[in-house]
């Protein structure tokens, strides 16, 4: 895996290259025309000079440095050449360096000067100038001309260059060098906060929880992370609070009945001529058996029901249909309390939900309603349409609850006696019930009401009431 440091290193190099080589093809060319011109223009200059008049002051020019030896015309020299034609291309002059060799002239020849590159003798590159040179001076006819060709070798211009070329190449490469290891440096530098912030993360565990993530000052781009980070932290802290408190309220109420089972199983074989006492024993011990099966079964549920996988099976539900099911299921025990339940529900109401759910959330909440409703009290089941969404609510009296408690009821295992005398409910209920209704899309509340009340509310969006 590519590191943020070598990604960024890698980058700027591959750019500053890329702008070096485009830095080069800009400049060596430019370098390149100005040595030329240079070059040309001394050239020129050396034509120029070895044609003057011999008197000054007088006009034309003079070709009496084709009749000396001088020793850069020399054969043996082979530094400059030289070849003067008449206008019609006849032969009147070449330096001895030539042999038998003829430079070449251009097609059109005038007195503005032509700069070409050639092949001089001995196939070393050169460059040439070629220009007409027009008598004026009475010693001739006016209409007369010669044609010059000047050459000279450019193993020194080419030496030049090659020194340029190298140079450019060689800088180029040691700034390429030296900006690869000063953007390490940079970024290393400024990527340090990172690295800093990566430390401390690999460092949390389980037990290191408690604090939260801080960072130097100059890094704002982090903040963002960071209180996120440290955001994530507190519900890390708040989640591993509630899965130790979970699992120990797990281990206390399967304590007491495991327990149980262990006490009534001794007795049972102390006991074991006695077949009265020993089928008393098994009666607690079936009875027993069943609350950790009760107990076990909600659990699962609750496991299930917050797994990422589970799969609601959708279809119309028929929602009057199941509580008034449920209220008729739990008429005895609403006649053993001396309660009363109303049920003010439409004909019908269609919903499109997973239909086990919906059973499972309405009778833990008229269980929750019967069992902690007072004695001769009242229960009541309710409905509302608002747009799109139906409310149903289940009111029951239970002055024992407070405010404080409200926020509570949801939570596992909780339970307002904290002797947890009660041993037929392990405070599950509710807190499957919200499970449950987050997977099936409801929103469930529960508030306390002026008349001292307790109420449950649920709302179930898309609801059709015909």
């Amino acid at each position: 895996m590519t590191s943020l440091q070598k990604r960024l290193s890698f980058g700027v190099a591959m750019m500053m290259a890329v702008l070096l080589t485009l830095g080069g093809l800009t400049v060596y060319p430019a370098i390149k025309s100005i040595l030329l011109d240079q070059f040309d223009q001394a050239l020129l200059a050396e034509v120029r000079a070895l044609t003057a008049p011999v008197t000054p002051g007088s006009q034309g020019f003079s070709l009496r440095f084709t009749e000396q030896s001088a020793p850069e015309f020399r054969a043996e020299s082979a530094a400059v050449f030289f070849e003067v034609r008449s206008a019609d291309g006849a032969l009147i002059s070449k330096s001895p360096s030539m042999g038998a060799m003829a430079l070449p002239f251009p097609a059109v020849v005038s007195s503005d000067p032509v700069f070409f590159e050639m092949t001089l003798p001995g196939s070393q590159a050169g460059r040439a100038v070629a220009l007409r040179l027009s008598l004026s001076n009475g010693l001739i006819k006016d209409d007369a001309a010669f044609d010059l060709v000047f050459a000279r070798g450019t193993h020194r211009l080419d030496r030049a260059l090659r020194t340029v070329m190298t140079g450019l190449l060689a800088g180029g490469v040691v700034l390429l060098l030296a900006t690869v290891v000063l953007v390490r440096k940079v970024t290393r530098a400024g990527l340090r906060p990172i690295s800093d912030l990566a430390c401390q993360v690999t460092k949390i565990d389980s037990r290191t929880l408690s604090g939260d993530i801080s960072f130097k000052a100059g890094a704002e781009e982090l903040v963002p992370i960071v209180d996120q980070l440290n955001s994530l932290l507190v519900r890390l802290r708040s989640s591993f609070e509630k899965e130790r408190l979970f699992s120990a309220n797990v281990a206390h109420e399967l304590l007491t009945p495991v327990t149980e089972l262990r006490a009534l199983s001794e007795n049972a074989i102390r006991w074991s001529n006695d077949p009265e006492a020993t089928s008393r024993f098994a009666q607690d011990v079936l009875e027993t058996s069943r609350q950790v099966e009760r107990l076990v079964r909600v659990l699962l549920t609750l496991a299930r029901s917050d797994c990422d996988d589970f799969a609601p099976e959708y279809s119309e539900v028929d929602l009057v249909q199941i509580l008034k099911q449920l209220a008729v299921q739990n008429r005895n025990r609403i006649e053993a309390r001396k309660l009363t339940m109303v049920l003010d529900l439409p004909g019908l109401l269609s919903i499109r939900s997973d239909r086990a759910s919906c059973e499972s959330i309405f009778q833990n909440l008229f269980e929750n309603a019967i069992e902690h409703c007072s004695t001769g009290g009242n229960i009541c089941c309710r409905h509302e349409h608002a747009a799109q969404s139906v409310f149903i609510f289940i009111e029951n009296t239970n002055p024992g609850l407070t405010l404080q408690d409200i926020p509570k009821i949801w939570e596992p295992f909780w339970r307002k006696d904290p002797a947890r005398s009660d041993r037929a409910h392990a405070g599950l209920g509710l807190a499957l019930v919200k499970s449950l209704a987050h997977v099936a899309g409801f929103e469930i509340t529960a508030a306390l009401t002026a008349l001292g009340l307790v109420r449950m509310t649920v709302k179930i969006p898309d609801a059709k009431n015909p």
